[in-house]
């Protein structure tokens, strides 16, 4: 599938208290915006708005489907 899983380091999880207190993310979140941006990641595809507030990340919301 072309997945390759990295592992968080120490340094995203200290930067991650600049992204909690700037955009008021959860714990999880600003961990994964901070790796997002170690890794040079900039596209997210999620329906949680709060990572709205992130202005250079881009955005893929999935449509609403009712099943």
């Amino acid at each position: 599938m072309g997945i390759m899983i990295k592992p968080v380091s120490f340094e995203a999880i200290l930067k991650s208290q600049t992204f909690r207190m700037e955009y008021g993310l959860m714990v999880n979140d600003s961990i994964t915006v901070a790796s997002m941006q170690e890794e040079g990641v900039n596209s997210l595809a999620t329906n949680d708005e709060v990572f709205l507030r992130i202005k250079w990340l881009h955005i893929y919301k999935p449509d609403d489907v009712t099943l």
